[in-house]
């Protein structure tokens, strides 16, 4: 999820990275794409065929997850996969909490 003001240089290259990866592999996809109307931000959004539910890739890094071990969600990124699966999105994750 983006936030007004919090931008990460090292996500954004870790987006552009895995959008250069799909494009390489010839999977059609949107980096940082506004979705349902505008409500949501994902790192990647793969189209997919009718019927299908769309797919939300989202890149997380250290920002999304606790810094005590066990290293567990923030209430925003569980909200955030909540509310994905709730507009029936398919939620992939690459993360790297620490």
């Amino acid at each position: 999820m983006i936030l007004k003001g919090s931008f990460n240089p090292a996500q954004a290259r870790s987006t552009a990275e895995v959008s250069g990866t799909l494009s390489s592999m010839g999977i059609p996809h949107t980096a940082n794409a506004l979705i349902e109307g505008g409500l949501l931000t994902v790192e990647v959004a793969i189209a997919r065929p009718p019927h299908h539910q769309p797919t939300a890739l989202l890149v997380e890094g250290p920002g999304a997850f606790s810094c005590n071990v066990p290293h567990q969600p923030l209430g925003t990124t569980l909200l955030r996969w909540r509310m994905l699966l709730t507009c029936n999105w398919r939620v992939s994750r690459l993360s790297k909490p620490y």
